[in-house]
C-alpha cells in the first residue's frame, strides 16, 4: 500500500478539499483509491499532480492537465492579508540591563534618602513607574535621579 497527496476536485474541476489517499493494490492487480477521513461525493474525483501549484492559489481549477487559477484579482487582493506594522527591535541584554539598573538605583536611592524599608522603596518606585505608564523594563525611559528628587520633595 502507498499512501499519495490528493486534490479533489468536483464535477467543473474546482479544487474541494486535500486529503490523503491511500493506494491498495488488489490481489488481482487492479488499485483501489481509499481516501483518509474523507468520503467522495457522487462526481468527485482525486489529482495528485501540481499539488504544490494548486495549494498556491486561491481558487484552482483543473483543466484535465494543469491548475488555474480562477479568482479574480480582486478575490486574490481580498484574500491577502494587510501587511503589519514593523516591529520594533527587541531590547538588546545590555539596554534591558542598564533599565533595570535606573530602577534598582531608584530603590536603593529612595531607601537612602527616605529610611523607608528596602520593600517600602521598591513599592514607591514601583508605583511611579505605573503612574508613568510603564508596564515592561522596555518603557523604562525615566531618570532615577529624576524620580528620588520628586519623592523627596
Amino acid at each position: 500500500m502507498q499512501v499519495k497527496h490528493a486534490i479533489v476536485i468536483n464535477e467543473q474541476g474546482y479544487k474541494t478539499e486535500f486529503c490523503l489517499v491511500d493506494i491498495v493494490i488488489n490481489a488481482d492487480g487492479t488499485v483501489t483509491e481509499v481516501p483518509q477521513y474523507y468520503t467522495l461525493k457522487p462526481g468527485e474525483s482525486f489529482v495528485y499532480d501540481g499539488i504544490g501549484n494548486a495549494l498556491s492559489m486561491l481558487k484552482p481549477r483543473w483543466d484535465g492537465s494543469a491548475w488555474t487559477e480562477t479568482a479574480t484579482q480582486q478575490e486574490i487582493e481580498a484574500a491577502i492579508p494587510p501587511l503589519m506594522e514593523p516591529q520594533k527591535a527587541a531590547p538588546t541584554n545590555l539596554e534591558l540591563d542598564e533599565k533595570l539598573t535606573l530602577v534598582m538605583n531608584a530603590i536603593a536611592e529612595i531607601h537612602e534618602a527616605t529610611g523607608l524599608g528596602a520593600s517600602d522603596a521598591m513599592a514607591e518606585v514601583y508605583a511611579e513607574l505605573i503612574n508613568a505608564g510603564v508596564k515592561t523594563l522596555d518603557d523604562v525611559e525615566i531618570s532615577n535621579r529624576a524620580m528620588v528628587e520628586a519623592k523627596l520633595n
